[in-house]
């Protein structure tokens, strides 16, 4: 008798589940996968606020968590302990805020995807090296996800991440996509509106 087998169990850590950019991508992809993958989500801030934008059929859990960041190898401790007991097929972190978790997934021969999608205000003037470090430590086993190439710029050569470990995956519209050959420039007869020839208009 061949018993069913249980969707793959995701867990998802954000600093915040307000909402943002990360959590509208989230539920995108999430509310398009349906019911195909099992979800778990965890805030750190306890902010699950953006909940609601996600599709309630989805298999989607969000389990509570003691995230008081006073002491980071409790924390660590903690995150490592829920990783154990919950033993999801795919862990994904989100950003600096998550970093606790990433830490805590070495060893465990967990699969892990780490999505970057900017530095904090903190760092306008430039990377804390203790997060650099850390990173480069950290990320170096896990697959790591920016979504611009300055960012793939810095994961590369600041925090070492090997090209078979990084993916650029681009937010918002792919503008050269649009972009016509020179070919098709040349052939093109411009209108010129002192002939009489039709304006043409572009919106971005």
């Amino acid at each position: 008798m061949n018993v069913p087998q249980k969707p793959g169990l995701l867990l998802h850590v954000y600093p915040s589940f307000a909402t943002g950019g990360a959590q509208v991508r989230f539920a995108e992809v999430a509310n398009w996968f349906g019911r195909r993958w099992r979800h778990m989500v965890i805030a750190m801030d306890g902010d699950l606020s953006f909940r609601d934008r996600l599709d309630p059929s989805l298999d989607l859990i969000f389990p509570a968590f003691d995230a008081r960041r006073n002491d980071t190898i409790a924390m660590v401790r903690r995150c490592r302990s829920v990783l154990r007991r919950v033993a999801p097929d795919l862990l994904v972190t989100t950003n600096w805020g998550a970093i606790e978790w990433a830490i805590a997934r070495i060893g465990l021969n967990l699969p892990h995807v780490h999505i970057e999608d900017g530095l904090g205000p903190d760092e306008l003037d430039g990377q804390f090296s203790r997060r650099v470090w850390t990173r480069r430590l950290v990320l170096r086993r896990s697959t790591v996800v920016v979504p611009s190439h300055g960012l793939a710029r810095m994961a590369r050569e600041d925090w070492h991440i090997s090209s078979t470990r990084l993916r650029l995956i681009p937010n918002g519209v792919n503008t050269s996509r649009f972009s016509p050959s020179d070919r098709q420039l040349a052939d093109r007869q411009l209108p010129d509106r002192r002939l009489g020839g039709v304006p043409v208009i572009g919106t971005v």
